[in-house]
C-alpha cells in the first residue's frame, strides 16, 4: 500500500486542506491524492446529553451504552475549554458506569474533578463527583455523608447553583440500594431534561 504523509506548505506548517502525497514502493515516485476532509464536529452544546437532540442522549435512551461511550471517545473539537473537557469526562464516566465498567468510570470521574477548587461552585462540583465515585465504589457511608453535605448546603436560600440543583438525584441513589447505576440513571435523567452543571 502507498505510504501516506502530509504535504507541508511553504511556511512548513501542515495544511489539512491541501493534497497529500503518496510514495509508491512499486514505482518509486510521488503522486498527489486528495485528502479526505472530515465534516466539522457537532457543536459541543448540541453533542452532550443535556441537549434534547444530542446523539449521545439518543443512544443512552435506546440503552446503547457502548455506542454512546464510543461516540464520546471519538468526539473531536480542538476548541474545547477546560470546563467543557471536564464536562465531557463527566459524561464519558457516566457512560462507563451505565455499562457497569466501574474501574474506567471511577478513573474518568476523577478526570472531571477540578484540581484546585476555589469558589463554592467548584467545591460543590467536586463533592458531587466524589459522591458518584463513592456510589460506584459501594462506599455507603461516604456516599451518604457527601449527599447530606450537598443537601444541607442547598437548604441555604442564597445557595442555588447548578450543582445543587442535582442533589435530588443523589438522594434517589441512596433510596435504592442494590439498584444498578443504569436503572437509577434512566429514572432520574430520562424523565426530564438534564441539567448541564459542569460548564464553568
Amino acid at each position: 500500500l502507498p505510504i501516506k504523509f502530509k504535504v507541508l506548505n511553504d511556511n512548513n506548517s501542515s495544511d489539512d486542506t491541501a493534497s497529500s502525497a503518496s510514495l509508491s514502493p512499486k514505482f518509486g515516485f510521488l503522486f498527489k491524492a486528495p485528502v479526505v476532509v472530515e465534516p466539522p464536529a457537532l457543536a459541543f452544546e448540541k453533542f452532550i446529553p443535556t441537549h434534547i437532540n444530542s446523539p449521545v442522549r439518543a443512544l443512552i435512551e435506546d440503552n446503547k451504552y457502548t455506542e454512546a461511550t464510543a461516540k464520546i471517545l471519538t468526539y473531536e473539537d480542538k476548541e474545547l475549554t477546560a470546563g467543557q473537557k471536564r464536562n465531557l469526562h463527566f459524561y464519558l464516566a457516566q457512560c462507563y458506569a451505565l455499562e457497569n465498567l466501574i474501574a474506567p468510570a471511577v478513573h474518568t470521574f476523577k478526570q472531571a474533578l477540578i484540581k484546585e477548587p476555589t469558589s463554592s461552585l467548584e467545591k460543590n462540583h467536586n463533592t458531587y463527583i466524589h459522591a458518584y465515585i463513592a456510589f460506584l465504589m459501594q462506599d455507603a457511608d461516604e456516599f451518604e455523608a457527601l449527599t447530606k453535605k450537598l443537601i444541607d448546603i442547598k437548604k441555604i436560600p442564597e445557595n442555588n447553583d447548578c450543582i445543587l440543583a442535582n442533589t435530588d438525584e443523589l438522594s434517589l441513589f441512596s433510596k435504592k440500594p442494590g439498584s444498578s447505576f443504569a436503572e437509577i440513571y434512566q429514572e432520574v435523567h430520562l424523565s426530564k431534561q438534564p441539567i448541564s452543571h459542569l460548564e464553568y
